[in-house]
């Protein structure tokens, strides 16, 4: 495992004192927060501090801390534990919350919101129904606008035609989903809840019965997709009786529909033209 991970902790220069939290920490200054990441990590909100438009990444109260001290003349100490695993950096940040303690829980004088590690462990903001209603409109608003879609859909494209990056990220998540069976529950409740409505089987066939119709006129696409299914039928190996029924079921259903028939006849019309072209 690669050890390039660190644990820091922020302390404010403008309150001096001896701060002692058992045997674990130690400072001359009061801890306002305590953060984990890659090393580098922790001098980041120094830089973005003074700018809230770029302070993704970067807790506001956090922000809002370090700029106070600038108006004082003054800059917060920064004590990182360097070199260290991603686990180790998780444990140690979710040690010191839980000692030196959090403001929002009224036990400690820390910003943060949550209890450390991945995730928003420990988190205790709730939205009330106005700010999710806000938030659903601004996230639909945004994602309604078909410039957004091809910008994002042409960035993630890029990004997943790098072999190593899709590696690292499903390692990741079979780490995650190992790690936290609890989580894996929910999301599978979540998602059994979501399948079950009849309503949203709907909307989500509708959806995916365009998006495919849409696909399937690319001659490439298709070209590939063929490959594709070739490949897992020669993994699969032969298929059972049953799912054979299953398929037979499905096809005739499908051929039932006239516009269906239609449809797949134009289709390969246009795959024999295309074909004779080439």
């Amino acid at each position: 495992m690669k050890k390039e991970h660190c644990v820091y902790v922020y302390l404010d220069t403008t309150k001096p004192g001896r701060y002692k939290y058992g045997e674990i920490f130690e400072s001359e200054f009061e801890p306002i927060y305590v953060g984990a990441g890659k090393t580098g990590r922790c001098v980041q909100h120094l830089k973005v501090a003074d700018n809230w438009r770029t302070h993704l990444g970067t807790s506001n109260l956090l922000r809002k801390k370090i700029s106070n001290m600038r108006k004082n003349d003054k800059e917060p100490i920064v004590i990182s534990l360097d070199n260290i695993s991603q686990k180790e950096a998780w444990n140690w940040e979710k040690k010191l919350i839980k000692v030196i303690g959090r403001k929002d829980l009224r036990t400690g004088s820390l910003v943060n919101k949550s209890g450390g590690g991945p995730g928003s462990y420990g988190r205790i903001y709730e939205p009330t129904d106005e700010t999710r209603k806000k938030h659903s409109r601004n996230f639909k608003k945004y994602w309604s606008d078909p410039k957004v879609k091809k910008k994002h859909s042409k960035k993630m494209k890029e990004i997943w035609k790098d072999s190593e990056y899709r590696k690292k990220t499903r390692k990741s998540l079979i780490e995650y989903w190992k790690n936290h069976p609890e989580k894996k529950k929910e999301r599978s409740v979540f998602f059994k809840k979501i399948t079950g409505d009849p309503n949203h089987k709907e909307k989500i066939s509708k959806v995916t019965s365009e998006r495919n119709i849409e696909n399937w006129k690319n001659f490439e696409y298709r070209k590939k997709m063929t490959k594709v299914l070739k490949k897992a039928k020669e993994k699969q190996g032969p298929m059972s009786s049953e799912s054979r029924k299953k398929l037979s079921e499905s096809l005739k259903k499908f051929w039932k529909d006239p516009q269906n028939r239609k449809r797949m006849i134009e289709s390969q019309r246009k795959r024999r033209k295309e074909h004779v072209k080439s």
